[in-house]
């Protein structure tokens, strides 16, 4: 796996909620960012560049994956029927900020010259917002659902298990190095897997 900090590792295994073998589609990301909010963007700015806001960051997320979406890459899954819930107001910043962005990245894009052209991709685009809620809404209530609605003992494996795996991502020993992630909510580490000659 190519990892470039121990959060990475965390977000994978905390704030993904459908299993490891999930990720990488469209809509497991989205959900993902559902599971963002719940873990560490309700408590404050996320990700590497702690100078924007987590509905800012999360935002700059949904327009990556509405890029994909936008030139033909479908979801995996139907799109699921979702309800209001208690950050709605956060999950509308989120999409405002993502939904911007996408429409610049849109205008500037040459491919969108023409009319028709822009008018399908204009219903695509519509399409994409209105699933990425509902995405975002399943993926923040089965991290809510996964952690006993208890945000904050979530938070806490997550800066665990990036601490845990930090050095070793950072700086390991030599290539293809692997390890032996534990972790639970009173103790985790890493050890090195050392191969049998």
């Amino acid at each position: 796996m190519v990892a470039v900090s121990g959060e990475t590792i965390a977000h994978d295994l905390l704030e993904h909620q459908n299993g490891i073998g999930a990720i990488g589609s469209i809509d497991d990301e989205l959900e993902a960012l559902g599971g963002v909010w719940f873990i560490r963007g309700q408590f404050g700015p996320i990700g590497f560049n702690r100078i924007f806001n987590a509905e800012e960051t999360l935002g700059s997320d949904v327009c990556n994956l509405g890029r994909y979406y936008m030139h033909g890459i479908d979801f995996r899954t139907p799109v699921p029927r979702t309800y209001t819930c208690e950050y709605e107001e956060a999950i509308n910043s989120i999409l405002q900020h993502g939904e911007k962005a996408l429409r610049t990245e849109m205008e500037y894009d040459n491919s969108y010259d023409d009319e028709e052209f822009r008018e399908e991709d204009e219903a695509r685009h519509n399409k994409y917002i209105a699933a990425a809620r509902h995405y975002i809404r399943r993926g923040y209530s089965k991290a809510k659902r996964r952690y006993n609605n208890d945000a904050g003992i979530a938070y806490a494996l997550f800066r665990d298990i990036s601490a845990a795996v930090e050095p070793y991502v950072k700086d390991p020993e030599y290539e293809g190095q692997e390890l032996r992630l534990y972790y639970s909510y009173n103790r985790t580490f890493c050890e090195e897997i050392y191969p049998e000659y």
